[in-house]
């Protein structure tokens, strides 16, 4: 392993040469396209952008966890129903500090 000193020892894992086209080996997990692993970063910056949202149109009026909705159904909130309710859950919850997460 790592602390193996003779370099002359050979590998306990064995590899097999095949005559398969280059269309059907399989990728490993070593060499997957950059885009997968960017995309993370892709969903992490929308998600943060609909947090944002929504708690910048965070209104008092809107029917939510701790407010009742008014004569008037209409949510002002640009996340709709449920972004009214997950920033009034957060803004409740964290106070201010919500706009960290």
């Amino acid at each position: 392993m790592f602390f193996n000193k003779d370099k002359t020892a050979k590998s306990t894992e064995t590899t097999k040469k095949t005559n398969e086209p280059a269309s059907k080996v399989r990728i490993s997990g070593a060499a997957k396209p950059h885009l997968v692993s960017e995309a993370w970063w892709l969903v992490l910056a929308a998600l943060g952008s609909f947090l944002a949202l929504i708690l910048f149109t965070f209104n008092l009026g809107d029917a939510s966890w701790s407010h009742s909705g008014g004569a008037d159904a209409t949510t002002h909130n640009a996340g709709g129903v449920a972004g009214a309710w997950i920033s009034d859950i957060l803004l409740s919850v964290f106070g201010f500090s919500a706009w960290w997460w």
